[in-house]
């Protein structure tokens, strides 16, 4: 689900996106099970006799770009979905092979175009990769200096809710009046009340906390509340279109341009993925040079079904 009270689903869509399909929330909703005892700290998930350790996730990350590594660094829930999927897809692949399922001749011909896409784009990955040594500081130095107008980051909040659903037509509810009285009752505890009655369970699970959010993150009717609010200080309950929501600010960081250090890490990964795309477009049209591509329009006409024979 997008995050509560922001009015985008997530900064880097892409992770979002792949996370809202069906199997990741049915995942997601199915695998709601507390790693209650001590075990191999190499495991991070476990469904039947299959596990999903660490260096399985840490195999799947090396594929992420700059982007939708800073969105599960952002928000924990993302990474959790990750693995909640994968050890699924594990335990459905699984029980694949042992119904001899990719033998069928038509999974043994997907599989086979599967495997030969694979490995050109790995190839062509491999061909394009830039050296090690790239870039060097002086080069990651000479782009920093260029562009620290464009590195400052924005304000940014870290917030923690309490969501209650409700009608759009619907002026209060006895969920919401039982959850503001406990909250204004002597030393009440956001994170206790967040976790029992929120109704948005990923962030319930934390809380309330849903993490840093850039002010152009925030809903407006969300982010006009914000500044009146005191660190540590509870909101009245916000109308939103999808119900109530309740916020409490946990800490507020200034706009501020980060130091050479602090970027230097994002600014390599960078430019090394520009890189990577700069040579692969040159890879590309050197092989294409040296062996034209040709295409029969006249046949490819006649491909599709229906097309005149």
């Amino acid at each position: 689900p997008p995050l509560p009270g922001s009015k985008h689903p997530h900064p880097a869509p892409a992770v979002r996106r792949a996370a809202r399909c069906v199997f990741v929330c049915f995942v997601s909703s199915v695998l709601a099970v507390t790693w209650t005892r001590a075990d191999d700290p190499s495991i991070l998930a476990r469904v039947g006799d299959v596990e999903i350790k660490v260096a399985d996730i840490r195999a799947s990350l090396k594929n992420l770009s700059s982007s939708d590594e800073a969105a599960l660094a952002g928000d924990p829930a993302l990474l959790n979905q990750m693995v909640r999927s994968l050890a699924v897809q594990r335990l459905l692949l699984k029980q694949a092979l042992e119904q001899g399922f990719d033998k069928k001749p038509e999974i043994a011909a997907q599989l086979d175009r599967a495997r030969d896409s694979t490995l050109a784009e790995a190839w062509l990955q491999s061909a394009s990769e830039p050296p090690q040594d790239f870039p060097s500081e002086a080069e990651v130095r000479a782009v920093y200096d260029a562009n620290k107008t464009a590195l400052v980051l924005p304000r940014s909040y870290r917030m923690a809710q309490i969501f209650i659903v409700a009608p759009k037509d619907a002026k209060t509810s006895a969920k919401l009046e039982s959850v503001t009285a406990k909250l204004k009752k002597r030393g009440a505890d956001f994170a206790a009340i967040a976790r029992t009655d929120s109704e948005e369970p990923q962030s319930a699970s934390r809380g309330g906390e849903i993490g840093w959010l850039t002010e152009a993150q925030i809903q407006p009717e969300i982010r006009a509340q914000i500044p009146s609010l005191k660190l540590g200080s509870v909101s009245e309950a916000i109308r939103l279109a999808d119900g109530w929501h309740i916020l409490k600010t946990l800490d507020v960081r200034e706009p501020f341009t980060p130091t050479f250090d602090q970027a230097r890490p994002a600014l390599t990964k960078r430019m090394r993925e520009d890189r990577a795309k700069q040579n692969t477009q040159a890879y590309l049209a050197q092989l294409l040079g040296e062996q034209p591509l040709a295409v029969n329009e006249l046949a490819l006409s006649k491909v599709l079904p229906g097309a005149a024979k």
